[in-house]
């Protein structure tokens, strides 16, 4: 083989060699190119997902707050509507009565103004409060009651605590309230010995506080 034709060929695998040197580095370069798009995808996924994580947390977050500021301001207006009925009633009593109405009313799913009304009519919201038949505290349970509700009662003078006499009280109208069907009038009637005008005075009563709740 001449020299020029070994030249020839010589410049011809330099010449296939470099191409197919630089397609494998095109190659790679996309495929790098590829991967950091891929990475930076990821990584904006990954930072758009936390964000709006953040955002749902935020929200969760702020609508736990309205509903603790609006129990908050609910509880604010039932202790002024208290110490408003009772001079005597102390702000703390008040407010703290007015903190287990708004518990018991959630949870025994009675609504909080007709807790309040029983409550008005019963005793004025007097937690010391007894009657000559013998009925104690804010709601005037019977001591005949003891044992027989929900609410943990040892004795008599337990009804006379603010939360365990709240909670008796609405243990027992709710007995009633059972009995008849769900209707309040007639779940009213026998809470006190089956007098006829006392569900009369508890819409009464119900009707001040809607009226200064305003």
């Amino acid at each position: 083989m001449k020299l020029y034709q070994k030249f020839v060929w010589s410049f011809i695998l330099v010449a296939i060699f470099s191409v197919y040197a630089f397609m494998r580095h095109y190659d790679d370069t996309l495929k790098d190119e590829h991967i950091h798009r891929l990475e930076a995808s990821l990584e904006y996924n990954i930072s758009e997902n936390k964000y709006l994580q953040g955002e749902i947390e935020r929200l969760k977050l702020e609508i736990v707050n309205l509903g603790k500021q609006n129990e908050l301001e609910t509880i604010y207006v039932i202790r002024d509507y208290i110490q408003n009925r009772n001079r005597h009633a102390p702000k703390s009593v008040a407010e703290e009565i007015a903190k287990n109405v708004v518990t018991v009313s959630n949870e025994k799913e009675i609504a909080l103004p007709l807790i309040l009304g029983i409550m008005e009519v019963e005793s004025e919201f007097n937690p010391f409060a007894k009657s000559k038949a013998g009925a104690r505290g804010l709601m005037q349970v019977m001591p005949e009651w003891v044992g027989k509700l929900p609410t943990k009662v040892e004795n008599q003078y337990d009804l006379h605590d603010i939360q365990t006499g709240i909670r008796a009280g609405v243990d027992v109208f709710k007995i009633h309230l059972d009995e008849n069907d769900g209707n309040v009038t007639k779940g009213l009637y026998p809470y006190v010995n089956k007098d006829n005008t006392y569900a009369t005075k508890v819409y009464q009563a119900i009707g001040r506080f809607l009226a200064f709740a305003k």
